[in-house]
Formats: C-alpha cells, structure tokens, sequence
C-alpha cells in the first residue's frame, strides 16, 4: 500500500458511490465510483468507513475517528485512507474534477434526470477487454465459467410449443442486386411488387434464420447467423401481424428460429380488426403508411441473452446494435426482391406488449417493420 501523505485537506466520500453484492463471495461487495470506473471490494465496514464523511472532513480528524471506530493503529487507519483515496471513494473537496462533477451532476437533477446521469456516467469511457492482447481469451473464459457457475445461459431463443404451428416454405435463393444507397432510404424507384408468403419465407430466413451451431467452451452451443451478434447472444425476436393477403389469414404470429416456421399466438377474426390492431398499436400508421400491409414485423430483444454475457452499464448497447444488423439485412432482402416497406419506432408499447403477452422488464419492444 502506498501511503498518502496526511495533510489538513478535506476528504469526502464521493457522491458518485455505488455499491453491489458479490455474486461470487458471499458477504463481500463491490463498492464502485461509477463516473470515474475504479473499485474495491470488501465487507460492509468499508461502507461503514464512508459513512463517516458524507460531508468534508479533516484528514489527520479522519484518521483518528478510523482508529477509534475500527481499532486500528495509526498506520493502519493511514493505509485505509490511501485505499480509499486510491479507488476515489474518498475525495479531496477541492479536486477541481470533482467539482465539477458535482456541478454537472446537480445541472442534470434539475430536470429529473438522475438515473440517467447515472446510466450517462456508468457508460461514459468504460474499459473494454482488450482483444488484441496475446492470450486474451483466457480472462474471458474464466469470467464466463464464472456465471456459468452461478446461473446457465438463458434460452436461445423463444419456442411457443403450445402454439399452432405454420409450416413456412423452403427458403429460395435470391436473385437480381441490392443498391446500399436504397438500402438506407428504405425507398426504390423500381418497379415494385407485393410480398407473398414464399418470399416471407426467405425473408424471415435471411434476416432471422438459424444457419447452423457451434460449441463455444464454457457457454454450450452457440447459433450462427447471417448476421453477427455481441457475443452471439442473438437477443432478437421477430413477431408478425399478417392481413389478409397473405394465405395464412390475418394474425399474429412469432417467427421460430428453431423450426423455420410461425407459431400462431392470435387469429383476427377479420381485416376490420387486423386495421384496427395496426392504429392502435403504432403512431403514424394513419399519417406515414401509404399502403395496406402484407404483414408488420415487430422486432424485440430478450435482454437477459445479452445481459447474461455482458453484465456492465453499457450492455444495452448490444441489443441496439443487433437490431440494426438485423433491420440492415431486412433493408436488403427487400430492396434486392424490389418490395415496398416502410420501418418504424412509433410503437406504442403497452398496447403491442398486451396483444403479444411480453413482460416489459424481460422483452424490450424495438422496431417494426410494415411490408406491402
């Protein structure tokens, strides 16, 4: 430990502390500055220690009431400081960064916003594990047979047994080009042609399909896809909303990766509700959709597939990111079969939730995707 020199300063504990059990070793915890990103772990009199100096107090005063409290020599009450100090649990008063972190912080209170200054500095410069390091995988194997230890991997993907299932057809290669500047407009000067149920086959293939598995050590099987996913979590599920032009009837479905077909979770009894469904269940269905819909793809993430693997604040970032390959590759299916679409995040989430029987705090609504 290397001690840091005792002086009249004043020490406070810092108000960005955030504290979380060990998963790991009971009765041990991790206390965090959670904008700053350093961290001990410990018992609970650590917390104890900090709770001395919710306000500025003078050093040699501190480490006289550690003494007493802990009963501890002197060097070891200064070697206590240094700890704390050192992991930024205990701060200068004065240090112009913390300041004007405390500034900041009181500029984002004002509006309400605590929790996403917490959200905002828990992210903010949070450090990677290094890939490009010799022998990087060996860290990261330990730490997945670490939560493997403590819980299994969740499901791979959503499976409605009970359910009746749909057979899809064969997915069909595709032909013709796909341009990437239509891909991003989401627009095609072609000329265009509606969706059937053969190409919703391939589409659902493309874009959602299983290609294949793989053994990853420490984790089980593994899917592969036409498009990657952070730690191949492949948190995405896709559910669909199918009118009256495709054969199936109009309903709401849930596509299954393991099987290659729908499972039927709803029948409409008729368009007038099919229509009905889609104004109450989306913004600007009235005001930006052009055309009847062959059938609506809901894109939504299974957030524990990712948060399994990726326990940070900035994991929400993985589900982001995967939706937008996934919603990439939908762009060019469709553009390269010259079908007109149109993509869209006005949900409203509570009426889509209801009529898809998902937990919000365990399946977050993301995207829809409207086909002709």
């Amino acid at each position: 430990m290397v001690l840091i020199d005792s002086s009249d300063r004043a020490l406070n504990c810092t108000r960005f502390l955030a504290v979380r059990s060990s998963a790991e070793t009971p009765g041990q915890f991790e206390f965090r500055n959670y904008r700053a990103h350093t961290s001990v772990y410990g018992g609970l009199a650590i917390l104890d220690a900090l709770s001395l100096c919710p306000n500025p107090r003078i050093e040699p005063s501190l480490v006289q009431d550690f003494c007493k409290r802990f009963h501890l020599s002197d060097t070891a009450s200064r070697e206590l400081v240094s700890m704390l100090l050192e992991a930024k649990l205990l701060v200068d008063a004065q240090d112009p960064e913390e300041i004007f972190a405390t500034q900041e912080c009181a500029q984002w209170e004002r509006f309400g916003w605590s929790e996403a200054f917490f959200l905002h500095c828990s992210t903010r410069d949070y450090p990677f594990l290094d890939y490009s390091t010799p022998n990087f995988r060996a860290p990261d194997f330990a730490l997945m047979e670490e939560y493997r230890r403590s819980s299994e991997p969740p499901p791979r993907f959503k499976a409605y047994d009970s359910f009746p299932r749909i057979a899809l057809e064969p997915p069909k290669e595709l032909s013709g080009s796909c341009d990437l500047g239509l891909c991003l407009a989401g627009k095609s000067d072609k000329d265009l042609r509606p969706m059937t149920d053969s190409l919703l086959s391939t589409l659902l293939f493309e874009v959602f399909g299983c290609r294949g598995t793989f053994t990853w050590k420490g984790q089980g099987d593994f899917l592969l896809k036409s498009s990657p996913s952070g730690g191949a979590r492949h948190p995405t599920e896709c559910y669909l909303l199918l009118g009256e032009a495709s054969a199936l009837g109009p309903s709401v479905c849930h596509y299954s990766v393991k099987e290659h077909a729908l499972r039927k979770l709803h029948a409409f009894p008729g368009m007038l509700e099919f229509e009905q469904t889609l104004r109450k269940c989306f913004w600007d269905y009235e005001d930006r959709i052009t055309f009847m819909p062959h059938c609506v793809l809901i894109l939504s993430s299974v957030v524990e597939r990712a948060q399994w693997r990726y326990r940070d604040p900035r994991s929400h970032r993985a589900i982001i990111v995967d939706a937008g390959h996934l919603l990439g590759t939908c762009r060019a299916v469709l553009n390269k079969s010259d079908v007109n679409y149109f993509v869209t995040h006005g949900l409203r989430e509570r009426e889509i939730e209801s009529l898809l029987a998902v937990a919000p705090e365990e399946e977050v609504l993301l995207q829809a995707v409207f086909i002709q």
